[in-house]
């Protein structure tokens, strides 16, 4: 039997795209085709994957590959218009598979969106197992009551935004299965390896929760890319064809580039009004 607790946080930037489509900020009624924003359905959202970390006790790196992996296929299968940029990506080249930390061990959310906005992301996804444990309760009423053994994971996701550099998702997840009591008993003997397969079903489990919620998520976001460089005529943004960008798309464009402190030192950019269409 299989028991899961799932808590998800969205947390809205409330701020304007950085980089978006033209109907944004086109508010007449009768905007010319090319700015209705079914006409931007081909645009392909960019989301970077960094490779989970594991914090549990139970310290397998098939857990990590294995969460990887399922993410990256459910955004693949599920989401419209979302595309998975795994770690292996050359985009994630100098993290050498590590999440960029702080001295206080918090997230540096602004070394991850400028590699995202470098490599036109929208949004960048960080998570962890934070951990495994196994016990025994007692379960039922009265003279019905039974002992009941039991392993569980616990598990972190936090989605960011590259033009604020704001979480706009937050998830924290856990699932439990029941276990025969004499498997429990030869686990709690031979440590966690004995049950691979079963910490595994779980992850497997919480993996497709957060990639669904991801896709959720970024269905609701807009498309956004970055100006790299500008050379008189010529702007050079961060994505093309990768993300569907063809001839003839129109973009608003926002200043982002005014960076705030916060809480814990995280840094945000705050978008600016549009100055612009390309």
């Amino acid at each position: 039997m299989r028991f899961t607790n799932c808590i998800v946080i969205g947390c809205l930037a409330g701020l304007l795209v950085s980089f978006s489509w033209a109907s944004d900020i086109v508010t007449d009624q009768k905007k010319p085709v090319e700015f209705q924003q079914s006409s931007y359905a081909h645009l392909k959202k960019r989301v970077g994957l960094t490779r989970f970390q594991n914090k549990s006790t139970f310290l397998d790196d098939r857990l990590v590959s294995v969460t990887d992996d399922t993410l990256a296929g459910v955004l693949t299968e599920r989401g419209k218009g979302v595309v998975p940029v795994q770690n292996a990506d050359p985009v994630f080249s100098g993290l050498r598979d590590r999440q960029p930390r702080r001295v206080s061990g918090v997230i540096d959310n602004m070394t991850l969106i400028k590699v995202g906005r470098a490599s036109g992301l929208n949004a960048v996804a960080t998570g962890t197992i934070t951990g495994i444990r196994d016990f025994q309760e007692e379960r039922g009423y009265w003279w019905f009551k039974e002992m009941m053994f039991f392993i569980e994971v616990h598990m972190h996701c936090s989605v960011y935004d590259t033009e604020t550099g704001a979480k706009i998702l937050d998830m924290t997840l856990s699932e439990k299965i029941d276990l025969p009591e004499a498997f429990y008993r030869k686990m709690k003997a031979k440590g966690y390896t004995a049950s691979f397969a079963e910490i595994q079903e779980i992850i497997i489990s919480l993996s497709r929760q957060m990639g669904e919620e991801i896709c959720t998520r970024m269905e609701q976001e807009l498309f956004k890319t970055f100006i790299k460089t500008i050379d008189g005529q010529q702007v050079v943004i961060s994505s093309g064809s990768n993300a569907g960008i063809k001839t003839g798309d129109l973009f608003t464009i926002h200043d982002s580039g005014r960076v705030v402190t916060g809480k814990e030192e995280h840094q945000f950019f705050i978008a600016g009004p549009g100055t612009g269409i390309l």
